[in-house]
């Protein structure tokens, strides 16, 4: 709906799948960065929410302030304790030694 309503130009189709390598090797670099990218991470995800909330308050369903509790829940549960311990590659680098 934010894409309609603000009159969004979605782009051409594309006729390679971005998440497919081996399509990829045919795709020239220019017309590979044209193609918009979705947030890598659930971090990036929700700068993205945070950065572009409006048209989600802008009916009244969702509040600001539900916006930010729910940010707030996910870095609290998700993100954080991801951070506070070694990842899988870490650990297989330092403590199978």
């Amino acid at each position: 709906m934010d894409g309609i309503q603000n009159q969004i130009d979605p782009g051409n189709p594309v006729d390679f799948d971005s998440s497919d390598s081996s399509s990829l090797s045919d795709v020239s670099f220019s017309k590979a960065k044209t193609v918009a990218q979705v947030p890598y991470s659930l971090e990036r995800s929700l700068e993205a929410l945070d950065n572009d909330r409006e048209f989600l308050t802008r009916t009244g369903v969702f509040s600001d302030s539900l916006l930010d509790a729910h940010i707030r829940l996910k870095y609290d549960k998700e993100i954080m304790p991801l951070r506070e311990g070694p990842t899988p590659k870490e650990f297989e680098l330092y403590y199978n030694v």
